[in-house]
């Protein structure tokens, strides 16, 4: 899925897009953590600890949104 940063993006599509890049990321996590292959040179920890502050800062963020639309 191309992404085209010279036109605006719907936000429709930008979920879309958000969705599908997060959908690779467990997987690629889920396949660390399963097959435990790690890279010493490159641990997944760190950014496994940053998706999660990242998604716990969006889901907060998101929450105040959807109230804020509500009312």
């Amino acid at each position: 899925m191309p992404i085209d940063l010279t036109n605006p993006m719907s936000f429709q599509r930008s979920v879309e897009t958000v969705a599908a890049a997060l959908n690779i990321a467990l997987v690629r996590l889920r396949e660390e953590v399963t097959f435990d292959e790690r890279d010493p040179t490159n641990d997944p920890l760190p950014a496994a600890h940053l998706l999660l502050a990242l998604l716990e800062d969006a889901t907060r963020e998101v929450n105040e949104l959807v109230d804020r639309l509500e009312t």
